[in-house]
């Protein structure tokens, strides 16, 4: 089973979420558990896991190298690159990196053989253990714009099959975001109580269940118990409040000292075996 835990807007406890259920999954017996911090731009899953990372591997994206020797100035990578990427002018070819897809066209149907691949380095992938729990991050590098082939290559790099697997989504709902959701069973779609939680939860149920057509619940961040604006929204659209976490300062100050939700409030651990045990009957059936 893969869970895949999003949220429309950042700071609406996404992570404190994924972290929390990973933490439940793993003391439960059953496939071993991954969790994912496919969040590349700014991934802090590891601040309140505490992990032992002992692999890191290099990622990035595959871009042609020009041997302007062998090249003759025919055109053909700029005819067949769909993104515009190469320009021929004053006599020579330029590659703009940053509208490069890295989908290798050019270099294949280039008849001279004067493009060859390279690798540009996006960011890093660590993976290790905490505890029980399998952990994986991707970190995009200071400067780079392009998440999507470090969140692929995250979920390629620790694809492993029988288990069970939650990805921490990055924020909104980007091409980033459908990457990480790409492949999952279920999306656990975190939310807040307020305007503009209800309008960016609006935003990434369009992306997860209307054009993805992956089955999603909501869970409730800070609920200060009735949340009716959360409820006539989920009514209206067939989608299920699957749990609530209280509007508390003591869970305020337990995540601002890195502790997990689970550690910090106990009575959590009970809801997230059941809503595991549901969506494992849900995904299976």
């Amino acid at each position: 089973m893969i869970l895949a835990v999003a949220s429309g807007k950042g700071g609406t406890g996404k992570t404190t979420v994924a972290v929390s259920l990973a933490r439940v999954a793993a003391g439960l017996p059953g496939p071993p558990v991954r969790l994912l911090d496919c969040d590349v731009e700014a991934p802090n899953a590891a601040l309140f896991l505490n992990p032992s990372l002992d692999r890191r591997r290099e990622t990035g994206l595959l871009v042609p190298r020009l041997d302007e020797e062998r090249c003759t100035l025919c055109g053909r990578c700029v005819e067949v690159c769909v993104t515009s990427a190469w320009v021929l002018a004053g006599g020579r070819l330029h590659l703009a990196e940053d509208l490069c897809s890295g989908c290798g066209s050019c270099v294949h149907q280039c008849p001279e053989k004067a493009l060859s691949d390279r690798l540009r380095r996006l960011g890093e992938l660590r993976a290790g253990t905490a505890g029980e729990l399998a952990f994986a991050e991707g970190r995009l590098e200071v400067g780079q714009g392009r998440a999507t082939p470090i969140i692929h290559e995250l979920k390629k790099w620790q694809a492993e099959g029988g288990e069970r697997v939650i990805l921490d989504a990055p924020p909104g709902s980007s091409c980033a975001v459908r990457e990480t959701l790409r492949g999952a069973d279920y999306a656990l779609l975190v939310t807040e109580p307020s305007p503009f939680g209800l309008h960016d939860l609006e935003q990434v149920l369009e992306v997860a269940r209307d054009l993805m057509a992956i089955p999603c619940g909501v869970i409730v961040n800070r609920s200060q118990g009735r949340d009716e604006a959360v409820e006539e929204f989920c009514r209206k659209r067939d989608l299920p409040v699957l749990a609530r976490i209280p509007f508390r300062r003591e869970l305020a100050e337990a995540y601002a000292e890195g502790r997990p939700l689970d550690e910090s409030f106990p009575e959590i651990r009970e809801t997230w075996r059941a809503l595991l045990e549901r969506l494992e009957s849900e995904v299976s059936s």
